[in-house]
């Protein structure tokens, strides 16, 4: 029997999807239900008769909040926002009425650990069908290495079925920025490194309290032993540090280099101005015996002839 529900559809109403969740563990040893409904999800996502893409997908995101509880508000509030209605399915107490079958196999926390990794990193990452493949084999196995998780010989370790399913996934809800919000800071925050890792604005006297920010951001990123994988492994708590607000200046200029948009004339300019002059600019006034003179003013300030 496959794990597949017929969902009625009412064109006056929102799209029905589903989203598997392990019923609210009472001890350590009961959160093995987490990763049992997470791997109850994958097997839905994966299933072959399944035709609703939009569901397909909310499989694979219900894998997410199964292993991060503390998202799930935000991802269903996410799925209402694209017109989505989400009916949670509890794991294990509303299975079986609702034709899923339990997998009757030992949970793996370690594989499961990976395999969520790699269901956020598509969220972020830009990556079309030919070079999928590529992508997969390389971050599944940096995943397995954390996690420390050694597939047996001829184990099934794959997430999609196809290249086709994991675009639809990353395109569909990689793109929604409620999804995205989650771990939006510890995303600008890489953004950030990225651009400007070097750059003569980090050493601005006048951004030293954003540079400063950024330096504690960097230290604590940077003291992880994976930190290309900061969003997965560590406690989400620790992602205040990396909140854009922290430096806002250095993330404006980050997205404008991003953009690779060419300053105009009245840019270079104005850089040329200020490298010299600073904030100030020059006022020409006249004393009372009619001698001009000049004034240093703040750039806000009109010229004024008297």
């Amino acid at each position: 029997m496959s794990n597949f529900i017929e969902r009625s559809t009412d064109e006056s109403m929102s799209m029905e999807v589903d989203m598997v969740l392990g019923d609210p563990p009472a001890t350590a040893i009961e959160a093995n239900r987490n990763y049992a409904a997470f791997q109850l999800s994958l097997e839905c996502a994966k299933n072959e008769y399944l035709t609703d893409e939009d569901q397909r997908a909310t499989y694979y995101l219900g894998g997410i909040c199964c292993l991060l509880p503390d998202v799930t508000d935000d991802l269903q509030e996410a799925l209402r926002s694209m017109d989505l209605r989400v009916r949670t399915i509890s794991f294990p107490s509303a299975a079986a009425r609702n034709g899923l079958i339990v997998p009757p196999k030992e949970v793996e926390p370690k594989k499961s650990m990976a395999l969520f990794g790699y269901l956020l990193i598509m969220l972020y990452k830009n990556v079309d069908e030919v070079l999928f493949r590529g992508f997969f084999e390389d971050h599944l196995k940096k995943l397995f290495d954390i996690s420390g998780f050694v597939p047996r010989e001829g184990e099934d370790v794959s997430v999609f079925s196809d290249a086709e399913h994991a675009m639809y996934y990353r395109n569909s809800y990689g793109q929604n920025h409620g999804i995205r919000t989650g771990n939006s800071h510890v995303a600008t925050f890489f953004f950030i490194f990225t651009i400007l890792r070097g750059s003569p604005v980090l050493r601005a006297p006048r951004l030293a309290d954003e540079i400063e920010n950024f330096r504690r951001a960097c230290e604590a990123v940077l003291a992880t032993e994976f930190p290309c994988y900061y969003m997965i492994f560590e406690d989400p708590e620790s992602y205040a540090i990396l909140d854009r607000s922290n430096f806002p200046t250095l993330t404006a200029v980050a997205m404008k280099l991003r953009t690779n948009a060419e300053l105009c004339e009245v840019d270079y300019y104005v850089a040329m101005h200020r490298n010299q002059l600073g904030d100030k600019s020059v006022s020409l006034s006249s004393d009372d015996n009619g001698n001009v003179k000049e004034d240093r003013v703040n750039c806000n300030s009109a010229l004024v002839i008297n």
